[in-house]
């Protein structure tokens, strides 16, 4: 079956954002106040839409999508219409009223979405491939790397010892490993360690390490597996001495008023997609193998990174202590 080409057109809804049309393809649509679907049942639409993810050349990314939309289509036997957001607010919008049953977000966009729609359920993300230090989950993490001759072989041996990370007030670079890592430590990083350096890169972290100017380094584990693939460093040159939590990569969500049956038919063709060769490229830009599943708390995590970087803020703006 083909994708519907149907152009819908709507008024605009109020901030919006929904943007053009392009080639047969729903890519911005503004919505009816009330589709019509009622609220107080689950529900099972003969159309499915589908948002894909703002931002880009709208034809590159549908062309991108396609094989995962036919494969959608024939698991759930139900027409796919697929609208291209001129942003996740766009998306968001459509969710809320009902209009917008399947979306792919960024982690972060999700993040935004959910505060004010609760009513989203993420429920697969892209699995990066296993590599070195790179375990095959549905995000990456953060790991405590030693030279592997030093004498910095556990946590409790680092006490005292100097500490790389990456930016300063940036979310992976500082904040991150700072609250990933604050059950491993009591006290805190500056407490714990002697001194923490900002190097300004997951390499240059790396490399401080191995050349000795410091003793340890919190550094994102797929990056780290890139250097070792470059040859910039080798693997048995390092002692790994904490991981954290996966860092949950962009989700994959759908409205949770769909009834359960529909939403496991959803759910399946995304985590079975490593199954379809059509589907290859698609997995191999998102640098995945396969998608794994994945719920909300899995980015609880990262909603505790953004009530910090807000708190920064107003301790910068002098309204916190």
């Amino acid at each position: 079956m083909g994708f519907s080409q149907r152009i819908r057109s709507r008024p605009k809804l109020g901030g919006a954002g929904l943007g053009v049309l392009a080639a047969g393809l729903i890519v911005g649509l503004a919505l009816f106040p009330g589709d019509g679907r009622a609220q107080d049942a689950c529900e099972d639409p003969a159309v499915l839409r589908f948002s894909i993810s703002a931002g880009g050349n709208g034809l590159e990314r549908h062309k991108h999508f396609k094989p995962v939309l036919d494969f959608l289509q024939e698991r759930t036997k139900k027409k796919v219409e697929i609208y291209i957001p001129a942003s996740y607010d766009s998306t968001t919008q459509g969710m809320a009223d009902g209009w917008i049953d399947v979306a792919a977000y960024s982690a972060n966009g999700y993040l935004a979405a959910r505060e004010t729609q609760p009513g989203i359920e993420p429920f697969a993300a892209y699995a990066r491939k296993s590599g070195h230090l790179q375990p095959e989950a549905p995000g990456y993490q953060l790991v405590l790397i030693a030279k592997k001759d030093s004498k910095f072989d556990k946590l409790r041996a680092t006490k005292g010892a100097s500490l790389g990370l990456v930016e300063q007030n940036s979310l992976t670079g500082d904040l991150l490993p700072r609250i990933a890592f604050a059950e491993a430590v009591s006290g805190g990083l500056e407490k714990h360690f002697s001194e923490v350096v900002y190097t300004g890169g997951n390499d240059l972290s790396t490399m401080a390490v191995f050349e000795g100017k410091l003793d340890v380094a919190i550094v994102a584990s797929h990056q780290f597996d890139e250097m070792v693939d470059n040859q910039m460093v080798l693997l048995e040159d390092f002692n790994v001495l904490w991981r954290s939590p996966a860092i949950p990569d962009d989700p994959i969500v759908y409205r949770a008023g769909l009834c359960d049956e529909l939403k496991k038919q959803i759910a399946d063709t995304f985590l079975n997609l490593h199954s379809q060769y059509q589907a290859r490229s698609f997995l191999k830009k998102h640098k995945a193998g396969r998608m794994m599943p994945i719920s909300d708390a899995n980015y609880q995590i990262l909603r505790e990174v953004r009530v910090a970087k807000e708190r920064l803020k107003l301790k910068d703006k002098g309204k916190i202590n």
